[in-house]
């Protein structure tokens, strides 16, 4: 049986500045055969939330995420840093994460801040997290410096949305739609004239490509070389960097 989308009205006010929910808002999930839906609701990520976020992204990209499993890293080590950078993602205020009121787990988010921040100048922490992972900071480089002119773009004019990540238990729902649809909202509101993104896997840039968003440019992970070394040989497919004009 196909899936089907369903949404119920907002339940909360908007903020005028961003026309995202101040209170959360309520979300049908999608339902898919005999498996009930289970209702989340999302909002921002704030800093009451960044716990139960930076486990889920943990949980998401340790064990499934291409990259990050390929580097092998430990999930506590992991944890460890992802805390420190869902509170940076908090205090820009422009991610959203969807919670599962029965048990106030995050189920699903969408890590977002302005192309042009530097997150490892922001934070020791943050440079010493993304030293962890030099293959996919290089992979990610290379692919912007080929598709974008990230030297013409200027703040708030570039949403990157550098995570989307939904837990296995709450997966085949539309949850990760339904969030990109939400940051898109917030980007216009707040004045983006493209929202960008990396697809690690067909999956993800399916899911995008459900959004609106078009392939820019696309580097095979076994064609990819970094200090003369190829990291992510045996890796199949590759990363494309997925763009949205609003």
């Amino acid at each position: 049986m196909p899936e089907r989308y369903v949404m119920t009205p907002a339940t909360a006010r908007l903020f005028p500045e961003s026309g995202l929910a101040r209170e959360p808002t309520e979300i049908l999930t999608a339902v898919s055969g005999n498996r009930a839906s289970i209702p989340v609701t999302c909002a921002h990520l704030t800093g009451s939330t960044t716990e139960v976020t930076a486990r889920a992204y943990t949980d998401v990209f340790v064990n499934d995420e291409p990259t990050t499993y390929w580097h092998h890293i430990h999930p506590d080590m992991f944890l460890s840093f992802a805390r420190h950078y869902c509170q940076l993602c908090a205090d820009l205020g422009q991610s959203i994460i969807a919670t599962d009121p029965r048990t106030g787990d995050c189920a699903g988010f969408v890590l977002c801040w302005d192309l042009v921040t530097d997150f490892s100048r922001l934070s020791e922490d943050m440079a010493a997290f993304t030293a962890c992972f030099p293959d996919t900071v290089a992979i990610i480089d290379a692919l912007e410096s080929a598709f974008l002119e990230r030297d013409h773009i200027v703040p708030e004019d570039t949403l990157h949305i550098f995570q989307v990540g939904v837990r296995s238990e709450y997966r085949n729902q539309g949850i990760a739609t339904t969030l990109i649809h939400h940051i898109l909202s917030y980007a216009k509101t707040r004045g983006f004239s493209q929202v960008v993104a990396e697809c690690t896997g067909p999956v993800s840039r399916h899911t995008f490509e459900q959004c609106g968003f078009v392939e820019r440019g696309h580097i095979p992970y076994d064609q990819f070389r970094h200090n003369n070394r190829a990291f992510f040989a045996g890796l199949p497919e590759g990363i494309s960097l997925v763009v949205l004009e609003l």
